[in-house]
């Protein structure tokens, strides 16, 4: 018997939307996020859930909220699963390059 996916909750949901756009380019970096009420309006969820969403690309580190002036992309987003096992071969790579030259010199 195959488990069926768990679904996403609403605000995930609209964080997972508004990351593939920032993802994709069509978000650029430095650009402002549509208002809380805007975003509600846009994906017919609540103003709450919409904050929520905002708030969890934050601490993902996706937007940076600036007091008074909105939510912006962030200049620099997280890496995503696949950059950071390509960096961890590649530092594993040149370990073992280390650990052999090591090992030739004893």
């Amino acid at each position: 018997m195959s488990a069926s996916p768990v679904p996403m909750a609403p605000y995930q949901q609209v964080a997972a939307s508004i990351r593939a756009k920032i993802e994709s380019g069509e978000l650029k970096p430095g650009e402002q996020i549509s208002s809380t009420r805007a975003l509600a309006e846009e994906y017919g969820v609540a103003p709450m859930t919409a904050s929520k969403a905002i708030r969890a690309l934050s601490d993902e580190g996706w937007t940076k909220s600036v007091p008074s002036l909105g939510v912006f992309v962030a200049e620099t987003t997280p890496a995503s699963p696949t950059d950071l096992a390509k960096k961890v071969a590649e530092l594993d790579e040149r370990l073992r390059a280390v650990e052999a030259k090591l090992g030739e010199g004893s």
